[in-house]
């Protein structure tokens, strides 16, 4: 299926390029987030949510399974989730799957990709889903690439490039 292709994306990412740990922004059912850890079992993967239920799935594999490096944790906000990963920082990738519109998609982008170290990759669910979406994912100015074979909505990957700066939301907000 079609979420079978996009998980299995992240799984062999993990395995052929084996980041020390990977940072998703919007865990949703923990699919990605499983994925992403099983592949090898050294990489320390952070999901964060605001969604309790959401991150509850999540703490419910881990349990279920003995994932020692695998964490979900959710916050009431997302200056406190950002709080959590700065704590938790750096990271060798991050995988942007939160609220899917501009100012959301956008505002994580800059909010989070200080805590990834350069030459680090950031992924960006669904940037076809919406013309805010295509927006906020024209506005990446890192080294970037469509992988559009891997979701229906489309998906995104940005390699961090220390030499750009992002342009504030101010400036680039539609």
């Amino acid at each position: 299926t079609q979420f079978a292709r996009y998980y299995r994306f992240f799984h062999e990412f993990v395995k052929r390029f084996s980041p020390a740990s990977v940072l998703e922004v919007g865990t949703y059912k923990g699919s990605s987030a499983a994925h992403l850890f099983c592949a090898v079992s050294t990489c320390r993967v952070v999901t964060l949510d605001v969604d309790p239920e959401a991150v509850g799935l999540v703490r419910a594999v881990v349990a279920e399974r003995g994932f020692k490096h695998l964490t979900a944790i959710v916050r009431p906000s997302s200056a406190a989730l950002f709080a959590e990963a700065a704590r938790l920082a750096p990271c060798d990738a991050l995988f942007i799957d939160a609220v899917h519109d501009f100012e959301n998609c956008y505002g994580d982008y800059l909010r989070y990709r200080p805590l990834v170290n350069p030459g680090g990759i950031i992924f960006f669910d669904d940037v076809h889903i919406s013309s805010e979406m295509e927006a906020a994912w024209s506005c990446v100015v890192d080294l970037k690439v469509e992988l559009p074979s891997l979701h229906y909505t489309g998906c995104g990957a940005g390699k961090v490039d220390s030499a750009v700066t992002p342009r504030p939301l101010a400036e680039v907000r539609p």
